[in-house]
């Protein structure tokens, strides 16, 4: 089999990060996280980033890192940060296949950490999701809805299995 990526897009606290490290975990592949790529290369938090430089440079951060990802030739998962589809040019470096996670508006506000998230200072998350929704449906290969953790890493993984056969 050759190399395989996957990729893991949704709305902020969709539960791209705790599902991508299980998902990474489970099928032994190498986890990128785009978010923790672009804070440690440039030392700063991403409010910072967009508080400094503005969002479209962060944009143009994660699009980069993507090509970067894209020559690579490993198996592995890659937790792309909610915005990753505001640059339609990025679903060209997202070879593999591409999961989008969506929850329900109620568990998207459960637990949110506004502090970090730059863009939910200046929107609600009713309003980025609505933005956003016909960006994440044109990207993903499949739509999961993330019910539970397990529940909704046994439906990516049965997808790979049955991808891969």
């Amino acid at each position: 089999m050759s190399n395989q990526k996957i990729y893991l897009i949704g709305m902020p606290n969709a539960g791209k990060s705790t599902i991508a490290k299980s998902l990474a975990k489970e099928l032994n592949y190498d986890l990128y996280c785009l978010d923790d790529i672009i804070t440690d290369r440039t030392k700063m938090s991403i409010s910072e980033i967009f508080k400094h430089y503005g969002q479209s440079y962060f944009r143009q951060l994660e699009t980069q890192i993507l090509k970067e990802i894209d020559a690579l030739s490993v198996n592995l998962v890659v937790d792309c940060g909610g915005g990753i589809v505001e640059k339609l040019e990025n679903k060209q470096y997202m070879k593999g296949l591409v999961i989008g996670l969506d929850r329900n508006l109620e568990d998207l506000k459960k637990d949110i950490n506004v502090t970090n998230r730059p863009l939910l200072q200046e929107k609600t998350i009713e309003q980025i999701k609505e933005e956003r929704k016909e960006k994440y449906l044109m990207f993903a290969d499949v739509l999961i809805e993330n019910k539970t953790i397990n529940q909704t890493l046994q439906q990516i993984l049965t997808i790979i299995k049955n991808e891969n056969n």
